[in-house]
């Protein structure tokens, strides 16, 4: 059996019915490989290495064209001529796929979504970000999932180990890492780098990159315990300290009334002591 599965994007700065070529591409691939790790978890002796011939039909991902209405992607998941039976392999697919995408909008991460889903799952939300602020997934024919990828909550996808669950502040110097994949960096003023992953509001974001800055988001940690990361990040340009802004009050007053130089000061020289002054001068 096939399935189909819609995609409409909204919102998106290309006209009705068009996508950049740089979109579509990285909606196709992310999206391939999360149908790809989510059959992996309902064929339990498959979980790893390479897909299986029956893997590789139940996830392979087929576009069937591009229509306006917003752009609305229509694609087609699973096997040709095979009987469309009830509680099959196909079914639990199609549900899995559902389920995670619908995690994905409800910032819920489903048991069985396994490192190598969540990853997947990370890699189709960068995706779907940089084509359009609003989205819609449709499995079949279960109810559109609606996804507002302005305020996708990412970190609950990444390994629990290296999440620091309380919101981070760190402020430094903005340095740009992938523009289309809404990635930064912040430098603090010890030189520590740390990675801004799915900055909010890119674009607006961008004309901050070599000034100094404010970020928040949720910090991700290393083996360590080190913070190396901010998920979900906010940035906004740094305040400057109040010292810089507030001129100190003086005493106009009693600048003005202290001893200037004198107006007949300095050494004087006698004419032989010009002369050779001028000719050191000009050597």
């Amino acid at each position: 059996m096939t399935t189909d599965i819609t995609l409409r994007l909204l919102g998106a700065a290309t006209a009705e019915g068009e996508i950049a070529f740089e979109d579509i591409s990285a909606i196709a691939k992310a999206l391939q490989e999360l149908a790809l790790r989510v059959t992996r978890t309902c064929v339990p002796s498959h979980t790893t290495g390479r897909p299986t011939e029956l893997v590789s039909e139940l996830s392979r991902l087929r576009l069937r064209g591009i229509r306006s209405g917003s752009t609305v992607l229509l694609a087609a998941r699973g096997r040709h001529e095979v009987l469309d039976l009830p509680h099959s392999l196909d079914d639990l697919v199609d549900e899995r796929l559902s389920e995670v995408v619908a995690g994905l909008a409800a910032s819920r991460r489903p048991q069985w979504a396994d490192r190598a889903v969540a990853s997947s799952v990370l890699d189709f939300a960068r995706a779907l970000r940089h084509a359009a602020p609003r989205s819609e997934f449709t499995v079949g024919p279960r109810a559109p999932i609606a996804l507002d990828t302005r305020d996708l909550r990412v970190e609950v996808w990444t390994p629990d180990a290296a999440i620091a669950f309380d919101p981070v502040s760190v402020s430094g110097k903005l340095e740009a890492v992938d523009l289309r994949q809404n990635r930064f960096r912040i430098v603090d003023d010890l030189t520590h780098r740390f990675r801004l992953e799915d900055v909010k509001d890119a674009e607006a974001v961008a004309p901050l990159v070599g000034s100094r800055v404010l970020a928040e988001g949720i910090g991700g940690l290393d083996e360590s315990g080190t913070l190396r990361v901010l998920h979900s990040a906010t940035v906004t340009a740094a305040p400057l300290p109040p010292a810089w802004l507030t001129r100190g009050e003086q005493d106009l007053k009693r600048e003005l009334a202290k001893p200037g130089p004198a107006l007949d000061g300095g050494p004087e020289l006698d004419d032989v002591e010009f002369t050779a002054l001028l000719a050191y001068i000009q050597s």
